[in-house]
């Protein structure tokens, strides 16, 4: 699953009204990507992935800049994540608890693990939803705010500024 940097390269911002809708997704789908992605990055003493709208985010990436053949297979890769979590604990992800999802977790990297030591094409679906989840949250306002720390140095970049002011053009 490929996505174009284009969305972040424009500077998407995620819709954060009340009255958003999925514009790819339908509302089951949208919830288990919230939760999958709130168990990659939780809420702790900072913000996690529901608080930086990831799952809205992933949709929009789904509506706007994913290859029909990326969109069907990120959904067949959702509704695995969800067979296998009533597999192992006879539950859909969302409505699993904390132990069984960290089962379904280490379940899914060990599928990705023995996905690369096959030599298989293309990312296996748990690290392609880890990258966009990832892309998401660390290109949210919530996470650039709330975070990440900006240190501008060695200070403010100012793009033209006279001469004069400096009496002489400086190097390191």
């Amino acid at each position: 699953m490929a996505m174009g940097s284009s969305a972040l390269m424009f500077g998407c911002k995620t819709d954060a009204g009340d009255g958003w809708k999925p514009a790819f997704l339908d509302t089951d789908q949208v919830n288990l990507i919230a939760e999958l992605a709130e168990t990659i990055i939780p809420k702790t003493d900072t913000p996690g992935a529901k608080d930086a709208l990831v799952h809205r985010f992933i949709d929009s990436q789904l509506a706007g800049y994913m290859t029909k053949e990326d969109k069907t297979s990120f959904v067949e890769g959702l509704q695995g994540i969800d067979e296998l979590s009533k597999s192992i604990g006879g539950k859909g992800f969302v409505d699993a608890d904390e132990g069984l999802r960290t089962q379904v977790m280490d379940a899914l990297v060990k599928d990705a693990d023995d996905h690369y030591a096959a030599k298989k094409q293309g990312p296996p679906t748990f690290d392609a939803l880890v990258g966009l989840v990832k892309n998401a949250f660390f290109n949210s306002e919530v996470a650039a705010k709330e975070v990440m720390r900006y240190d501008p140095s060695p200070g403010e970049y100012i793009g033209c500024y006279p001469l004069e002011k400096v009496g002489a053009l400086w190097s390191e």
